[in-house]
């Protein structure tokens, strides 16, 4: 959509994947979902081991259920 919408859920997929990327979620998950969740302040121990460790958790399951799927 030109201009793109948070309420859009197309552009709102689409916008937090970017951010993703650009927080580096393709060398480490983990620290990527840290800045997405606590922004400038995602070294804390919350953000990092708590947070960010339990998204890597899930997509690991997400995935582990995809793979299930597949087979």
């Amino acid at each position: 959509n030109n201009p793109p919408s948070p309420w859009n859920h197309s552009d709102a997929f689409i916008a937090t994947g970017l951010y993703l990327k650009d927080a580096g979620a393709s060398q480490n998950e983990k620290i990527a979902a840290a800045k997405y969740y606590c922004g400038s302040g995602w070294k804390r121990y919350v953000c990092k081991d708590v947070y960010g460790k339990a998204v890597v958790n899930k997509a690991a399951q997400f995935q582990e259920d995809i793979n299930t799927l597949n087979s």
